[in-house]
């Protein structure tokens, strides 16, 4: 068989290799653990406002990242999900799709967060792996404000039908 035949016969075998390690190398992408030293400095940024060391909830200029992840877990529980609605309204908040209707009200919409869309996805996975700091007063606030539903019903906000 002359080198060119075994070249063409090469090729399909090449091709086949690269796309399952390209689809092996998404996948384990997905499913790996975010630590917090990998999106120490975008946390650092998001507490300058979701701060959980706020005295009070008077304090404090965006809802704690305890209460983020407590709101979005209720509509997204699938983690890519939640990571994918996460850095999305971080990265383009718009308060039509504010799932956070009375910190909306109570701070206003987020700014947009300056990074990129991979650092983005990074602290919204590190948010759904990890039990967050909570403010002394959090919980507190969750039964006064919310009860035990955690959907922003409390502070004169009404329940829609």
């Amino acid at each position: 068989m002359s080198h060119s035949k075994k070249a063409l016969l090469f090729i399909p075998f090449l091709f086949i290799v690269l796309t399952y390690c390209s689809k092996s190398d998404t996948k384990s992408k997905a499913n790996q653990t975010v630590t917090y030293e990998q999106v120490k400095t975008q946390l650092t940024y998001c507490y300058s406002c979701h701060n959980p060391n706020a005295p009070t909830h008077d304090d404090i200029l965006a809802p704690p990242f305890a209460a983020v992840k407590t709101r979005y877990m209720m509509s997204y529980s699938d983690k890519d999900l939640f990571v994918n609605a996460v850095s999305s309204f971080a990265g383009n908040p718009d308060a039509d799709k504010a799932l956070m209707r009375g910190a909306v009200t109570q701070y206003g919409v987020m700014v947009k967060a300056p990074f990129t869309e991979d650092e983005l996805k990074q602290v919204a996975t590190y948010i759904f792996e990890n039990e967050l700091p909570e403010p002394a007063w959090f919980n507190d606030h969750q039964k006064q404000m919310h009860g035990t539903n955690g959907m922003g019903m409390g502070n004169g906000q009404q329940k829609s039908n």
